[in-house]
């Protein structure tokens, strides 16, 4: 054979075995995605403007997989408020009221923008786990969550999600923060892949239904997202459509954390100037609500540095005070 008939030879093959390549590689593609399933959007507002740096977002969506009794299709109702930590600050407040207060009451009574559902609480109804508000530290670390990761806004208005093996004492420069489980999104990618107990993976789709969920977060803006979805999603799921994109009807977070959820997830957003006025109701009065307030001086970015390197919490011994909302008998724990 010549060295001209080779080369047709050659051509005619790579002719043949290229596009039969490329369609066994898009098969494969297609059929890891629907394993994984898939969002869809059924009604979104997008972000619609409250004020400069707040931002409100309604959507209803669905993740739809196929298994082997045919389609699996869960609805999702999602509330999400994006903000500028540079102009709105985040605290913490335990309810008040004895008989407990909805998110809705509070932040009224307190005249913040918003307020959510914090991290697990215990049978006092006290934080279990990392709670800085003010600089100050309100409660302990929790090394019993593997997992967890710490919601933080520092003092120079920065927002973040870190895992907890970098969250360390003092705790310099923060002036807020709530540790909870699991991490969700860790550089732009949804991490949560849940094992058994033999240390395998289990199925890309949660088991069950879920559960109703509060979510903390940032973009590559830095702005911070709080979240609740107040119809129940796994973990899996969630973690991919927080991951995922705006366009693709995601909201393309860098970072985001799981907060506490099912009966305790509720939230409150109340904007006069919009005449906003959005209540998703928890099933269980709200022991920590996590409050988003307008700050009276907006931080310029990088302005005082100096705040930034004195400890927000220099001494071990917590600072500030829990006090129970209710007696014992009556708490309960988180989900």
């Amino acid at each position: 054979m010549d060295s001209v008939a080779k080369k047709r030879l050659v051509l005619i093959t790579m002719h043949l075995v290229l596009p039969l390549a490329l369609f066994f590689i898009i098969l494969a593609t297609c059929q890891s995605a629907s394993r994984a399933g898939v969002w869809r959007i059924r009604k979104d507002s997008s972000w619609s403007k409250l004020e400069e740096g707040l931002e409100l977002r309604e959507a209803e969506l669905s993740f739809e997989r196929r298994g082997k009794q045919g389609l699996v299709a869960r609805r999702v109702s999602i509330t999400a408020l994006r903000f500028n930590p540079l102009l709105f600050s985040c605290e913490a407040t335990f309810n008040p009221v004895k008989k407990g207060r909805t998110a809705l009451q509070v932040v009224e009574k307190t005249g913040a923008v918003a307020g959510f559902n914090g991290g697990y609480f215990g049978m006092k109804l006290e934080p279990v786990a990392l709670l800085i508000s003010g600089g100050k530290r309100l409660a302990r670390r929790n090394a019993k969550q593997p997992d967890s990761a710490a919601f933080i806004v520092t003092k120079k208005g920065k927002p973040a999600v870190v895992p907890m093996k970098n969250v360390k004492p003092p705790y310099k420069g923060m002036d807020f923060a709530v540790q909870n489980q699991p991490l969700l999104v860790h550089r732009g990618k949804a991490i949560f892949f849940p094992r058994g107990k033999d240390g395998k993976r289990l199925p890309a789709i949660s088991r069950g239904k879920g559960h109703r969920r509060t979510v903390a977060g940032v973009d590559a803006l830095g702005r911070a997202v709080l979240m609740v979805c107040d119809k129940p999603v796994g973990l899996v799921e969630l973690s991919s459509l927080l991951a995922m994109s705006e366009s693709r009807g995601g909201f393309g977070l860098s970072a985001a954390v799981n907060l506490d959820g099912g009966p305790s997830s509720g939230m409150a957003v109340v904007h006069a100037g919009s005449k906003t006025r959005r209540h998703v109701r928890a099933g269980r009065t709200i022991p920590c609500i996590i409050l988003v307030r307008k700050r009276a001086s907006p931080i310029a970015p990088g302005e005082d540095r100096k705040r930034d390197q004195a400890p927000a919490c220099a001494q071990d011994p917590s600072q500030g005070r829990f006090v129970p909302v209710r007696p014992p008998k009556e708490g309960g724990r988180g989900n």
